[in-house]
């Protein structure tokens, strides 16, 4: 759902990301507490930073094929903006 070429929160489109929020609140059943915008906002860069780091790790392996859940396009701008390098 969300473009994993585009690393900080605040840049990834908002549509996607209201998409991602209602996926997961129809998914997961919250006891207590709802997620809070915070808490998703963390989750969110928690993982955009692991899987840049993830990619990074690939990348610097000499594995530069694109991985099946990565969209082509995604992974080329990925490639050309250095954050894999």
């Amino acid at each position: 759902m969300l473009d994993v070429s585009i690393i900080h929160y605040d840049e990834q489109d908002l549509d996607k990301l209201a998409k991602l929020r209602l996926a997961l609140d129809n998914e997961y059943e919250y006891f207590e507490n709802e997620l809070s915008d915070m808490g998703f906002k963390n989750a969110i860069e928690r993982f955009l930073r692991g899987e840049r780091n993830r990619l990074k790790t690939r990348f610097s392996q000499w594995l530069t094929m694109c991985l099946m859940n990565i969209q082509p396009n995604q992974w080329e701008r990925l490639k050309g903006i250095g954050v894999l390098c």
